[in-house]
């Protein structure tokens, strides 16, 4: 009885010593990460558009950042909130409902975000302190969010929707 209860013992010890050893996969072989990214296009709102002089140029740079939504709030971003990308693009919306040029963001964590930013028309702002003069329309804290998904390149059009006053 006793050779009988050894026997499995000794197979089970005899499997374990003999199977390969863990060793760590090569570069070349290891799966590829799909990064998570923002490609970003932007457009002027009708009622925003409506707005602006007929003869107005309506080109300029877009200004902006994304910050987790859970950070931002009917006033702007929270105070001590950190943007996890922020872009300059140069576009023209003079014919174009929207831009041909687009922006890429670097690989971003899932998750929800939403763009605060600004078109500067017509370089009239002052592009050390990024902020809007009159007449440039922005974006509201409320309306241009975006829900990342893993592993994609999500396409997102920014809207302005207001023109600062």
């Amino acid at each position: 009885m006793r050779a009988f209860l050894t026997l499995p013992f000794a197979l089970l010890l005899l499997s374990s010593s003999c199977a390969p050893k863990d060793e760590p996969i090569p570069d070349e072989q290891m799966p590829s990460v799909m990064e998570t990214k923002l490609l970003v296009r932007f457009k002027i709102s009708d009622g925003v558009r409506g707005q602006l002089k007929k003869d107005s140029l309506i080109k300029g740079t877009a200004y902006g950042e994304f910050f987790l939504s859970e950070d931002v709030t009917l006033t702007g971003p929270r105070k001590g909130a950190v943007a996890a990308a922020s872009l300059e693009l140069p576009i023209d919306l003079k014919t174009d409902k929207l831009s041909a040029a687009s922006w890429t963001s670097k690989p971003l964590t899932p998750q929800t975000y939403t763009f605060l930013g600004f078109f500067d028309i017509g370089d009239k702002s002052t592009p050390t302190t990024r902020d809007p003069v009159a007449g440039d329309p922005v974006t509201l804290p409320f309306t241009n969010k975006f829900e990342l998904a893993a592993g994609q390149t999500m396409p997102i059009t920014v809207s302005f929707d207001l023109l600062y006053n």
